[in-house]
């Protein structure tokens, strides 16, 4: 997987509730460069994970 590369505009339609992330926003938007959509559902346990791809703590 390549890496995204923050940016200083959201990605049109991504909201993103994961304050801990590095790409998310104030507004609750992403603003990586792009974002994986990973198979990952069986690693989440409840809805404060992230299966996101894309997803680096800040």
């Amino acid at each position: 997987m390549i890496k995204a590369k923050k940016t200083t505009a959201s990605l049109s339609g991504v909201s993103c509730d994961v304050t801990s992330c590095v790409y998310n926003s104030a507004d609750l938007m992403c603003h990586a460069d792009h974002i994986q959509v990973a198979n990952q559902v069986q690693n989440c346990k409840d809805e404060r994970d992230t299966c996101c791809g894309t997803f680096e703590a800040k």
